[in-house]
């Protein structure tokens, strides 16, 4: 968007993100300015009583859902040197750049797995991401960052249908047969990720890969919230991924899959 208009769109951004609260109150009001002269009185005080009565049902059951994420992440959260030994990583993908480059939530995910690899935390990798497209791939890129960094390509295996969490977890279990390794991912992400993992019967801890502040951290805070939501109606509905396939044996080499 270049330099006119990048710092303007970045503002709006945080403020639209950092304060949903203030937005959907103010929209409201809005609203009811702009039809004073259409309904009576009473009817706008009627829609704003119900707005709020909705809007602290919405607070309630949001504070409820992650209440009920975040108890069961506890105690399975850790540090990359001090998450307990596994023989395998679940990597999960985020967003790659044009030309394939990692975007930096995902090159720290990345890093994160060189870490655990090379202190020897783990033995091999599965990367999961999205790669719905022939345009778009998020696990090929972090495969060959991870070659270059010293990961043998027999240790690296891909997942290229985790187009999400659930996804990505069930798949680590039904494909993959995976049921004990270290989830990686950023801070925000680990409590629904670990909840999904345990409402799947997975047994897995949580390395935290956040490296660096995060210019979005205000706009992925807000999506997690609907995330959770998502992932608790995942969970009580026993979704199914929208593809699964045959089994792929972890044991053999992780060059035999392309």
């Amino acid at each position: 968007l270049g330099k006119r208009w990048g710092p303007a769109l970045q503002t709006q951004s945080r403020y639209r993100f950092e304060n949903p609260l203030n937005a959907c109150i103010s929209g409201f009001f809005h609203v009811c300015q702009l039809h004073k002269n259409v309904y009576p009185d009473w009817v706008l005080r009627f829609a704003f009583k119900s707005f709020l009565i909705f809007l602290l049902i919405l607070i309630w059951a949001g504070l409820f859902v992650i209440g009920q994420i975040r108890s069961v992440s506890e105690g399975r959260v850790f540090s990359p040197d001090r998450v307990p030994k596994a023989r395998y990583a679940l990597l999960l993908g985020a967003g790659v750049l044009s030309g394939g480059a990692l975007s930096a939530v995902l090159r720290d995910r990345a890093d994160t797995v060189l870490e655990l690899y090379r202190k020897g935390f783990i033995e091999k990798v599965l990367i999961s991401g999205d790669n719905s497209s022939r345009y778009y791939n998020e696990v090929v890129p972090v495969r060959q960052y991870l070659m270059e960094r010293g990961i043998p390509g027999e240790h690296i295996f891909l997942d290229y249908a985790g187009f999400d969490t659930y996804s990505s977890l069930y798949r680590a279990r039904d494909i993959f047969i995976l049921y004990e390794f270290i989830i990686v991912t950023q801070k925000f992400h680990l409590p629904r990720a670990l909840y999904i993992a345990h409402s799947l019967g997975l047994s897995v801890h949580g390395a935290i890969a956040d490296k660096r502040p995060y210019t979005k951290a205000s706009w992925y805070e807000v999506r997690e919230f609907f995330a959770c939501v998502k992932a608790i109606y995942e969970t009580l509905t026993h979704a199914r991924p929208r593809f699964l396939g045959k089994v792929i044996n972890l044991q053999r080499d992780g060059r035999e899959w392309p």
